[in-house]
């Protein structure tokens, strides 16, 4: 295993585990929640094992409470796998009646939320992870700092030494820590791979949707009105009668927690609503654009 790096989320994490009997971590497939969770777990139920994987879904379903025996904190990784756990964990909290008791890490929302019967309001946290920044990964001296900069400390003055190729390769790699310390050719295609992985499966397990692959049309147009009908041929099922693609496809980011925001309508120079897309994560943005070649610098 390759040595952990110390993420900002550490300290989150933390301080949500301090005050919250559950935490739940969300965000991307592959950003690091699960690495970055185990720093603080002192135990973990792996529910995508699959030496032990039908056995934990029958339990989660006849026993939830046998799941959650552990030492505390205790890490459930893809709680989604198992809805009841949530409604478990919740009610586990209260009998307890201590912090620090559960961290769950989920890449995506459950394909079915009628299991859970209780939001989790007071028992569990949510925290939003994402992938590394250019200080995480050692790439930047983190001399400027927002943080600072909002408690009103003076800010030194610093300058790049970096050139324009390799700020491009930063930007097209993104922040996977799979893709940290890569040579360039192996960093850039985890991007690549990740975006098609996306497209062709990840987003259909949600919803039970199939999806063209040319779903990495949608991130090109981020930040820009586009008219919905642009994507009513990727779409298997037939558009709405105004002429614009299914609203499922707009929102199809969100699930997978691959969005960053969320979308809002506009006027268009003709009047009609136009959908203004959210901004998408560099590493998905770049490679849908073609800036990445998948070569050098």
């Amino acid at each position: 295993m390759r040595n952990y790096r110390k993420r900002v989320y550490d300290q989150i994490l933390e301080k949500r585990l301090a005050a919250k009997g559950a935490v739940l971590i969300e965000g991307l497939k592959w950003c690091g929640k699960t690495t970055t969770a185990q720093q603080h777990a002192k135990s973990v139920l792996y529910l995508q094992d699959p030496r032990a994987r039908a056995q934990n879904l029958r339990l989660a379903q006849l026993d939830p409470s046998r799941l959650l025996e552990g030492s505390a904190p205790r890490l459930i990784d893809e709680w989604q796998d198992a809805p009841q756990l949530w409604d478990a964990v919740r009610f586990e909290v209260d009998e307890r009646g201590e912090f620090g008791q559960f961290i769950l890490t989920g890449s995506s929302v459950p394909a079915d939320m009628s299991e859970m019967a209780h939001s989790g309001t007071g028992r569990i946290a949510r925290m939003r992870m994402g992938t590394m920044s250019l200080f995480e990964s050692g790439e930047s001296t983190g001399d400027v700092s927002l943080g600072q900069l909002f408690s009103g400390r003076d800010m030194p003055i610093a300058s790049c030494e970096d050139d324009l190729g390799t700020m491009a390769f930063l930007t097209c790699r993104g922040g996977w820590p799979e893709s940290i310390d890569r040579p360039y050719d192996v960093a850039l295609q985890q991007a690549f791979d990740y975006l098609d992985a996306l497209a062709e499966t990840d987003v259909s397990r949600v919803d039970g949707v199939k999806r063209n692959p040319l779903t990495e049309s949608i991130p090109r147009s981020s930040f820009t009105a586009v008219r919905d009908r642009r994507f009513a041929c990727l779409e298997s099922e037939p558009p709405f009668q105004d002429g614009y693609t299914n609203v499922r496809y707009a929102s199809f980011r969100r699930p997978v927690h691959c969005d960053r925001g969320a979308g809002s309508y506009a006027r268009g120079a003709l009047g009609r609503s136009e959908y203004v897309r959210p901004y998408v994560r560099d590493p998905l943005h770049s490679r849908s654009q073609g800036i990445c070649s998948g070569s050098g610098r």
